[in-house]
């Protein structure tokens, strides 16, 4: 477990990791002990989140999340592609593969692309998988609903959504490529997802998807309904409307396939991976077993020998890759591919201190470009079931054709067929026989959803978008945590490298910053020809501490995206996700408990990124709002209320400004059981400090910062224990895993707690002053 263990609160609060391993790229991570979902939208994933607090497992959750990314991310989120879904059961049954991987139309075969083809058509779309395979996961293991798990989506796509800033990035430039604006094709895709003015789409804009809602809302009543009857015809008849070949027939055939999961080790780890025809745990098994050959961890991280010997082995991985995988149901995979003994002999050709030629390791094969748009999420619930799931359109927006009447991008997974039989060249052609063209087969994938177990528990739940950089950043991310010891989010946001033997070339991420910048001179003299990646992959993760119990949710800043966890005993979570402007009163929660705030607090609004603005630009006689919690009033044992402040300034004359959360006994005249109130000190410093008023004691100030500011994301949490008569306030930074207690004070004897108030006071007025609150969750420990 040391490889894992990071000391946390067993309370689920979320913080921001910054990168120490290199520049700006940082991660987002969450804690909980009951459940967890990271994903490419925080969005999505605090649906899935909610199907978990709602008594559904992880595939519910995961299936919950994957229609919601089909609304949040359409670059690759989707119903009109594939993927593959990881499940590992909690009752100890065996890990296996859902493979939804997109097929060839039966019509279609070896020759049937010319030079001239291209993959923005309707002949580049493969037979869509995700409906059906997400409805076959639920069967198999779903319990809450398969309509509860869709209506959210529908909502999210009827009523709208706020546009990140990456969202909005990913749009625009869809819709400013020449052929979108220009190709008749692609007009239905102007029209759902452009603006009526023509603008460019804003991070903070409102995007409603009507066509998508009413298809999603078909399929929420039958998942077969994608398959068969309107919703099937209207894809066949946009087949028709271009050069695309799916047929009625090859819809209502589509099958989703359970397969068993790949099983292999690593030193005392086991490694759980995707079947072919996923490349991903074949790749990821043999390149582990090439290098437990190597003692690695004698060495430094990002050593030059060790990123050289990572990249000899991905090389010679990525050549077997080419000659031996594709859909097992028409090519005969070797099974020596991920035996150790084979590991062994293809380990002794590593020169450890000169780089091979891509020729010399198979010269009659070279690979072709694969697109890096697709999207992963990692699942984990309360039993310790979990999901990892990786799907695509292929490329960023796939084929960027949307269904007339339907909102819904296809793929164009045909791409990832070899087009032409023999012709094998330098420029990316390959005509390898596994991964020809035949009707009814599906195309080789490089997606790696995959889990790490350590004698018998789950540690790790991995996986990424990237094309075939995948498999060499899910095997960054297992190696950095088996063999180099590192924390999962260190892990994630660590440097990566990437070759896949042809180009004859290792890429590194960020070569002009550390680590990579150091490694490069030496890796160059080892005859390596070493080019830069600005980022690779967008690794969603989720790490298993036993130790502590406890579940770590990273999600990676190279795109977008974040993790939603809780814990057990979870009351509320307002994450303040509302569009811009919402009051108080308007904000919505999460969790078993049934409440609205009271009152209005003014000048206090949500800013539409998923923060409540504290303000107060003049005196008003309401000052405070109240959350009650009714037939959930603590008279005895203990209750928990964090806030996480992103930023702060303080600003005012009087430094008398105060915003102040806790529990009071009423609500007419308060009478306060205890509350954390953060504010200044004379020195101008950021403090927080405790109160119990009446028989209770106070909790003296503790500095969060100076000059007024606080500038790093800041957790802050009350706990009162009714039975002892005490409460406690402690504080965690974001830089720092555990909480510091800031004192323990008591609360007055007769005093319970019946709400929970939130509270504005004094001067808060000045120009440029706000406290800007992420979060609020309540539990019951």
């Amino acid at each position: 477990m040391k490889h894992l263990v990071l000391i946390i609160s067993s309370i689920a609060l979320l913080l921001v990791f910054p990168a120490t391993l290199f520049g700006d790229d940082r991660v987002h991570v969450d804690h909980g002990n009951a459940g967890m979902v990271v994903s490419e939208s925080a969005i999505a994933s605090r649906i899935g989140r909610d199907v978990l607090l709602d008594g559904g497992n992880a595939v519910d959750a995961a299936v919950a999340t994957a229609f919601a990314l089909a609304v949040t991310w359409p670059e690759a989120g989707n119903i009109g592609g594939g993927g593959f879904m990881m499940v590992r059961p909690a009752d100890g049954k065996s890990p296996v593969c859902i493979d939804y991987r997109e097929t060839a139309p039966a019509t279609m075969h070896a020759t049937s692309f010319q030079a001239t083809d291209g993959t923005h058509s309707h002949k580049a779309v493969g037979v869509p998988g995700t409906v059906r395979g997400l409805a076959v996961a639920h069967e198999k293991y779903g319990k809450l609903p398969w309509r509860d798990l869709v209506i959210p989506a529908v909502k999210l796509a009827s009523e709208g959504f706020q546009m990140t800033d990456t969202l909005a990035d990913s749009i625009n430039r869809v819709l400013l490529s020449k052929s979108v604006q220009t190709d008749p094709q692609h007009a239905e895709l102007r029209r759902v997802y452009g603006q009526a003015n023509g603008s460019q789409w804003q991070a903070g804009d409102r995007m409603i998807l009507p066509d998508l809602a009413a298809t999603l809302t078909v399929i929420a009543d039958d998942p077969n309904a994608f398959y068969q009857g309107p919703l099937a015809d209207s894809l066949v008849d946009e087949m028709q409307r271009g050069d695309g070949v799916i047929s009625a027939t090859d819809l209502s055939n589509y099958k989703a396939i359970v397969r068993p999961a790949m099983r292999g080790t690593f030193r005392k780890f086991t490694i759980l991976g995707a079947p072919p025809p996923s490349s991903g745990g074949t790749c990821i098994i043999e390149a582990l077993n090439i290098l437990e050959n190597f003692d690695l961890a004698s060495r430094d991280r990002f050593d030059a020998t060790n990123v050289h010997l990572i990249a000899e082995t991905c090389r010679r991985v990525f050549a077997d890759r080419a000659r031996y995988l594709g859909d097992p149901e028409f090519t005969e995979i070797p099974a020596h591919l991920t035996t150790k003994a084979y590991a062994k002999t293809v380990a002794a050709t590593i020169d450890l201190q000169r780089a091979s030629t891509s020729e010399s390791v198979a010269p009659e094969i070279q690979l072709a470009p694969e697109s890096p748009d697709t999207t992963h999420f990692s699942v984990i619930d309360g039993s310790g079931m979990a999901v990892s799931n990786t799907y695509t359109l292929e490329a960023s927006w796939g084929s960027r054709i949307v269904v007339t009447g339907r909102g819904y991008v296809l793929n164009n997974e045909m791409g990832d067929f070899n087009w032409f039989p023999d012709v094998t060249n330098r420029q990316g052609r390959i005509g390898t026989k596994p991964n020809l063209v035949v009707g009814g087969k599906r195309m080789l994938s490089s997606q790696t959803p995959s889990f790490v177990e350590q004698d018998g528990k789950l540690l790790l739940i991995t996986g990424s978008p990237g094309g075939r950089t995948i498999i060499n950043t899910v095997l960054c991310n297992i190696l950095n945590v088996t063999e180099f010891g590192m924390d999962a989010a260190s892990a994630v946001s660590a440097a990566r490298q990437h070759h896949q033997w042809f180009p004859d070339r290792i890429y590194l991420e960020n070569l002009d910053r550390e680590p990579h910048r150091s490694v490069a001179k030496s890796l160059r003299s080892m005859g390596h020809d070493v080019a830069n990646r600005s980022a690779q992959g967008s690794a969603h993760t989720i790490a298993i501490d036993h130790d502590t119990s406890n579940i770590i949710g990273i999600s990676d800043r190279r795109r977008d995206g974040r993790p939603a966890g809780y814990s057990a005993g979870t009351m509320a979570i307002w994450d303040f996700a509302e569009p811009a402007q919402r009051e108080l009163t308007q904000c919505s929660h999460t969790g078993s408990l049934t409440t609205t705030w009271t009152s209005v607090l003014p000048s206090c609004m949500t800013d539409g990124k998923d923060q409540l603005t504290i303000r107060r630009d003049a005196p008003h006689e309401i000052f405070s709002s109240f959350a009650p919690l009714g037939a959930a009033e603590v008279s005895t044992g203990r209750i928990v209320v964090t806030m996480k402040v992103d930023s702060a300034v303080f600003a005012g004359k009087n430094r008398d400004e105060q915003l102040r959360l806790g529990f009071t006994h009423d609500n007419l005249k308060p009478q306060v059981t205890a509350r954390m109130i953060l504010g200044r000190d004379a020195a101008n410093n950021v403090i927080v400090r405790g109160e119990a008023l009446g028989t209770g004691s106070e909790i003296p100030a503790t500095i969060l910062g100076s000059d007024g500011r606080i500038d790093q994301p800041i957790e802050l949490r009350l706990t009162v224990d009714v039975d002892a008569d005490t409460y406690e306030i402690a504080s965690r930074s974001a830089d720092v895993d555990t909480f510091t207690t800031h004192g323990t004070g008591r609360i007055a004897a007769d005093r319970i707690v019946r709400y929970l108030r939130l509270s504005v006071l004094n001067d808060f007025a000045a120009k440029g002053e706000f406290v800007s609150v992420d979060r609020i969750h309540l539990l019951r420990l």
